[in-house]
């Protein structure tokens, strides 16, 4: 890997660490962040499996970049994706993955496994927030009545992607921007 890619992953990493491992408040939702049904296209990516404690995220980032480095696969915009949630299971058997879309379907070895996005249909919402508070989960609470409302169910897992390098507010707390992702399909009749 170059220098500068080098340096640019490990700013990722450190940032994410940083906001994972912090606790803070989280900002208000925007009035301009809306909800939204849209159509995406699937496709491959690398992930490290990960299971238990969210508090793990930290390391599984650093595993993703320190494997992707060295089998020369070039990063891209990273993720999470939650199969299940704190309120629905123990914290133990929390089941996630940290990852980033590929290209194409490449060779992947080691810890990250290729993995294949298949949804085709989306709901989704962007969000600037601190890592931390309840507002994270009063808004999957929204984003699902409004899937519901609009005569949509979830067929799969909550993905989060980190669009941004965390960078810090007024108060100095790092705030990180996600776009929430929920695959959905239409209510059959």
């Amino acid at each position: 890997m170059k220098p500068v890619q080098t340096s640019l992953v490990g700013l990722w990493v450190l940032g994410l660490a940083v906001v994972l491992l912090g606790q803070g408040k989280t900002e208000t939702v925007s009035p301009d962040s809306l909800f939204q049904i849209q159509s995406v296209t699937p496709f491959w990516y690398a992930a490290v499996e990960c299971k238990g404690s969210y508090d793990q995220h930290a390391n599984a980032f650093q595993t993703l970049y320190t494997e992707a480095g060295k089998q020369n696969i070039p990063p891209g915009i990273p993720f999470g994706i939650y199969y299940n949630s704190p309120g629905a299971v123990q914290e133990a058997e929390l089941q996630w993955e940290v990852g980033f879309a590929l290209s194409d379907s490449v060779g992947v070895q080691g810890a990250l496994v290729l993995k294949k996005w298949p949804y085709t249909t989306i709901a989704t919402v962007f969000f600037k927030r601190v890592f931390g508070d309840t507002t994270m989960s009063q808004l999957y609470q929204k984003l699902f009545a409004w899937v519901k409302e609009k005569g949509y169910v979830p067929c799969g897992p909550a993905m989060e992607k980190f669009l941004a390098p965390p960078s810090p507010n007024e108060k100095g707390e790092l705030v990180l921007q996600t776009q929430i992702v929920i695959p959905v399909q239409a209510l059959k009749k």
